[in-house]
């Protein structure tokens, strides 16, 4: 036959009852079952129904009255599980939403542990980049929460003169945000030198949600002769590289 309103859920289900004899002090009882909401049962005292959240509240399994409201002893009140016989909100059991049950970003960086990764971002580069003093290599990355920290950490290559120091810098956007040494070209001519590595590791704390770049820069420090980035021995050139973590914290 015709019907208004959602579709009728083929089959029945059986209500549950609890039932208590009170000692006229006890304002709390456990229910046989989860509830989610006092609307979700239906509580009758001496066969008269009591009013959701006036005269009661519930708590997954508790069921109270309130301070100085116990029923008097010796009379026994019941309850109904009303909830899926009628329109009712109802506590799924553990272990039983997929993931394609869930709305679209509903899980946040606030449900997650700390030390969870939101997002990976990873910038390469190859060849030479040049001498002396130059950008390396650069990633964007925009943080979902400004509560969260991004983990920098960079890798390449450096040819280093005898004689002569070099650092690499990490910058956030325009700010100078961590240093560490590139190498030491060491040696007893002028033409010895070092090939060295670097990796910086940083966690850093931009406390933003917009759009932020991360750069790594190449600088000498100190001597004369021309360290080349991305660059080793005579004629080899390696790759150089950025890359950004969102942290939980």
């Amino acid at each position: 036959m015709p019907f208004i309103g959602k579709n009728p859920t083929a089959g029945f289900a059986s209500i549950v009852k609890d039932t208590f004899t009170p000692n006229g002090s006890a304002t709390t009882f456990t229910l046989s079952k989860q509830v989610a909401n006092a609307n979700d049962i239906a509580v009758f005292v001496g066969n008269v129904r009591q009013e959701p959240t006036t005269a009661y509240t519930v708590n997954g399994t508790t069921l109270d009255f309130g301070s100085g409201n116990a029923p008097a002893s010796g009379l026994d009140f019941y309850v109904l599980h009303i909830a899926g016989t009628v329109e009712s909100s109802v506590i799924p059991a553990d272990g039983t939403i997929s993931s394609a049950k869930l709305q679209t970003n509903a899980v946040t960086s606030t449900h997650l542990p700390v030390g969870s990764i939101i997002q990976v971002k990873q910038a390469n580069v190859s060849g030479n980049l040049g001498a002396g003093t130059q950008d390396l290599v650069s990633v964007s990355i925009t943080p979902t929460d400004n509560t969260n920290k991004i983990l920098v950490m960079g890798s390449g290559l450096c040819y280093v003169p005898q004689g002569t120091s070099t650092a690499v810098d990490l910058y956030r956007d325009s700010t100078f945000i961590f240093r560490t040494a590139g190498g030491v070209g060491w040696g007893g001519g002028t033409s010895q030198h070092n090939n060295e590595s670097f990796t910086p590791i940083f966690l850093d704390d931009p406390q933003t949600t917009s759009a932020i770049t991360y750069k790594m820069q190449g600088l000498q420090t100190s001597g004369t002769g021309s360290s080349t980035w991305g660059y080793y021995d005579s004629s080899g050139t390696g790759n150089t590289s950025i890359t950004v973590m969102e942290v939980v914290v």
